[in-house]
């Protein structure tokens, strides 16, 4: 096998045919050769403690290319493959070999590192075998690419362990023993070419916590992100035998592997190269020692020096971008920091030939990856800003054939993203590690865009200007609308009208929801109002059908947009100056002026409005228009800010696009991704408000909730949820904050009270029917009246509330759950989302569970406190929430 050929060597094994054994690492070796050391064996791996004593064995070293082998007839060939290219590529040898000499041939690798190709081509010769090991474990074994042994070194060093998302993933626990014995069962006799060394039926990572746990009590259990390599059996796989032992002694030998392993003791270490030459005197002389000392010093110092400097314009190219919003002082950078990680790669490569002379080139092995890290890094960079260059181009109209450099620009950028975020995952990279923070919708996006972009055909877009100072529904009261075009990645016209000038030219009759109808009130529904639904989708549904009732305009999606977007926007672009007014507007009196320019003296049908928005955007584009250092990484995480904190709202008609948008939080949808589960308690929890009072009481309260579930003893769930508002305000714009509020529950909730500032509120039923609540002399019923409706798969609960001016109001609202949960499993899981409102700011926000003493929780992440029998935290929110606690029996 050209340089791993079989070699011809004095015969002194001929007594018996040989079994031969190539296996770089010797795991699996070293407990055959227990077994067979009666039988004359050939070896080809690392050497291992006991190998010298061993009679009739041959011993081949192996450590980076499959040596020479001896060329004898063996009665068993044995490949252990663990994912070595040698091996893969000189196998075709080894199956020759086999088949020449009518050998047995056994192929023994890890289910991980199985390849199709590979199995199906060792499976065409009629006398090979394919065994596929689990994750191999036992006594003083340490395997660090497995589940099970990263458990037990962790479980021996820290005393504790991670396991990964909701510790479902699937384990293989093997015992090694147990495997060489099925490696012989499946050599001595008849068995399917295919055999499984591996449970039929695995175990989770949870489960198996849970083993190392009763071995050891103080064992922590921490959760942690999910890896995305996924512990399965790939599907090609079919039809295999399974011989491993199962004997129900899993905990036993796996506390025997725990007991035993020696964190203190020092591997053996195998002199590779053995040679026992004389000192030699030589004369040595001043010139030759200076050209020695640069061969040996200058690789070492070029392969530092030049690392050092690659990671240094990194850092650079980064602070260009971010601080300063220098596109190309940082893509400069980025190309020669590339530059520099090349130098250090070769340069550490020479390094890396100069030690092994002394067999230390592993020394070096670390530093070249480091090198390949920021080159990696620095080429992702340099193809990111050169497809953002030609999109840039796209979008300002300056592209030849914009529809193709666009989708070559976009399938780069796509491509680059990827390979940042696998560089993110498998490395640390320390200060670069927030580079692409806050992204995420770009990355989730990309093949979207050119629809989205109207780089095919022509997009039209309604874009809903939302004043949260005036809270509704979908995010704030819509007082102007604009109308957006995209066509060829590019901008067309941008076009910004009163909500007032659509709304008069509606015609014939549209019902608007209960609460509008009953309360503000208004007999029709109009495009001002159509924000009015819970879920942002329907009610952008709800816009652009109203849109196409009054104006006749057909859109493609919907944008809403609200007031602390724009401050957001202010703060990253700085005071901007609107010369139709003599303003200089800025983050800080944006709502003044707003209201100053729009709201004073307004009536229906005035342009002051809307004159006043478009002359802001025309300024703010204006703006980036002439300005170079534009902070474009502020601008991105700006956008993700104001997406995640529903500021920024999408809606799409096209059902494709949408379902992106919706999967990634985009859309304030109440599309629940959760699993329903006998054993988990999905809970969920929405407080909805519409300002119905017709001022901006919004900008002067402030709200604080408090949120708190308790478990009792026979697993019967109930809740309390207290929402405390301070109204700041005195005269107009602001005054009593009149809201509609409604509370979104799991479907299963009950109302049970309704406190108002420590007073039990009389609940009767919403009278919803028109007829009823506009007929002369209808009078309102004594006590809260509580509207109920699904929401999809939710359940919402409205009632009115009033916060008079420089008051407080404190609310406290009951209920309970038709499902139980059952105490006498061994587990369940608690999971919460908060839906946080669009348009609303940061609010406190605590959250306290109380449950059963005969369970314990597994998962605490770090904003969670354990109390007694009780798991509660306090924090600001800025966006939805997720709580996830899993409970185990105590």
């Amino acid at each position: 096998m050209e340089k791993t050929s079989f070699v011809s060597v004095e015969k002194n094994l001929e007594a018996e045919k040989p079994i031969l054994i190539v296996d770089k690492k010797g795991l699996i070796a070293k407990n055959l050769f227990q077994k067979l050391k009666e039988i004359p064996l050939v070896f080809v791996g690392d050497e291992f403690e006991g190998l010298s004593e061993l009679k009739n064995s041959v011993h081949v070293p192996f450590w980076k290319k499959i040596p020479r082998i001896p060329d004898l007839s063996y009665s068993i060939i044995y490949v252990v493959y663990d994912g070595e290219k040698e091996i893969e590529k000189y196998l075709t040898k080894f199956i020759e070999k086999a088949e020449k000499e009518k050998s047995k041939f056994l192929f023994i690798s890890n289910y991980k590192n199985v390849k199709e190709k590979l199995i199906k081509k060792i499976l065409e010769f009629k006398n090979s075998k394919v065994l596929i090991v689990g994750d191999l474990f036992g006594p003083e074994i340490i395997d660090k690419k497995n589940t099970i042994g990263k458990f037990l070194l962790k479980a021996k060093e820290e005393e504790r362990l991670e396991v990964e998302d909701n510790g479902l993933s699937k384990v293989y626990p093997a015992y090694l023993e147990d495997v060489v014995e099925g490696v012989l069962l499946s050599s001595f006799s008849v068995s399917s070419s295919l055999v499984f060394l591996l449970p039929k039926h695995p175990e989770t990572q949870l489960s198996l916590a849970r083993i190392f746990q009763r071995i050891n009590p103080a064992i922590t259990i921490d959760f942690k992100k999910k890896n995305a390599e996924e512990n399965e059996i790939p599907e090609f796989l079919k039809n295999g035998e399974h011989r491993l032992k199962e004997d129900g002694m899993l905990f036993e030998k796996i506390k025997e592997a725990f007991e035993k392993l020696d964190l203190k003791k020092k591997e053996s270490s195998v002199n590779k190269f053995k040679a026992n030459e004389e000192e030699r005197n030589f004369p040595w002389n001043i010139p030759l020692i200076s050209f020695i000392v640069c061969f040996l010093t200058l690789p070492f110092i070029f392969s530092f020096l030049s690392l050092f400097l690659g990671f240094k314009t990194l850092e650079m190219a980064k602070d260009s971008i971010q601080k300063k919003g220098d596109y190309t002082s940082s893509y400069k950078k980025l190309v020669m920091g590339e530059k520099f990680f090349e130098l250090s790669e070769k340069s550490f490569q020479v390094l890396s030939f100069q030690l092994s002379i002394i067999d230390k080139d592993n020394l070096a092995e670390p530093f070249i990856d480091k090198a390949n890290l920021g080159k990696s890094i620095a080429s992702v960079g340099v193809d990111t800003f050169s497809a953002i260059d030609v999109l840039k181009d796209v979008f300002e109209g300056k592209s030849v054939n914009s529809k193709e450099d666009f989708t070559n620009a976009l399938s780069s950028l796509k491509t680059s993203l990827l390979k940042f975020e696998e560089i993110r995952a498998g490395n640390e990279l320390g200060n670069l590690k927030n580079l692409t923070d806050g992204v995420f919708p770009l990355e989730s996006l990309v093949d979207s865009s050119s629809s989205i972009l109207g780089v095919n055909e022509k997009k039209n877009y309604l874009i809903l200007f939302q004043n949260n100072m005036e809270l509704r529904p979908g995010g704030g009261f819509i007082g102007s609308y604009g109308l957006l075009s995209m066509e060829k990645g590019k901008v067309g016209d941008f076009v910004i009208h009163d909500v007032y000038d659509a709304d008069g030219q509606l015609k014939g009759h549209i019902e608007p929801s209960f609460a509008l109808r009953r309360y503000l009130p208004s007999a029709h529904l109009y495009l001002r109002d159509s924000n009015f639904d819970v879920d942002f989708i329907k009610s952008a549904s709800s816009a652009a059908n109203l849109l196409h009732k009054e104006t006749g305009q057909r859109v493609d999606g919907v944008i809403g947009v609200d007031i602390s977007f724009v401050k957001k926007l202010l703060k990253a672009t700085g005071p901007i100056y609107v010369s139709d007014y003599n303003e200089t507007v800025n983050s800080d009196n944006l709502y003044l002026l707003t209201q100053s320019h729009s709201e004073k003296n307004f009536f229906p049908g005035s342009t002051q409005k809307k004159d006043f928005l478009r002359s802001l955007f025309s300024a703010i584009t204006l703006h980036f228009s002439s300005k170079k250092d534009i902070p474009y990484l502020s601008l991105v995480r700006l956008f993700s800010d104001s997406v995640a904190e529903k500021h920024l709202l999408f809606a799409f008609s096209d059902p494709k696009i949408q379902k992106v948008f919706t999967v990634n939080g985009m859309s304030s949808s109440l599309w629940d991704k959760r699993p329903d589960d006998k054993k988990t308690l999905n809970d969920f929890l929405g407080i909805n408000e519409a300002n119905i009072g017709v001022n901006k009481a919004n900008y002067f309260v402030k709200r604080e909730v408090s949120q708190n579930l308790k478990i009792d003893k026979n697993g019967i769930i109930s809740e309390s949820l207290s929402i405390k508002y301070i109204n700041n305000s005195v005269t107009w714009p602001g005054g009593d904050y009149k809201a509609y509020i409604r509370l979104i529950l799991p479907k299963s909730a009950k109302l049970l009270s309704i406190d108002m500032e420590g007073e039990e509120q009389k609940l009767i039923p919403a009278i919803t029917d028109p007829k009823i609540y506009e007929a002369k002399g209808f009078k309102a019923p004594k006590g809260l009246e509580i509207e109920k409706r699904e929401e999809g798969e939710k359940i919402a609960y409205g009632f009115l509330i009033n916060v008079e001016s420089k008051k407080t109001k404190k609310i406290t609202v009951n209920y309970s759950f038709d499902k139980k949960i059952s105490v006498l499993d061994s587990e369940f899981l608690y999971s919460l989302v908060y839906f946080k409102q669009p348009g609303t700011e940061e609010y406190p926000y605590s959250f306290s569970i109380s449950y059963p003493s005969d369970f314990k929780p597994l998962n605490l992440s770090k904003e969670l406190k354990e109390e007694g029998e009780k798991i509660t935290s306090r924090e600001v929110l800025l966006k939805d929430k997720e709580i996830n606690i899993n409970f185990v029996k105590d």
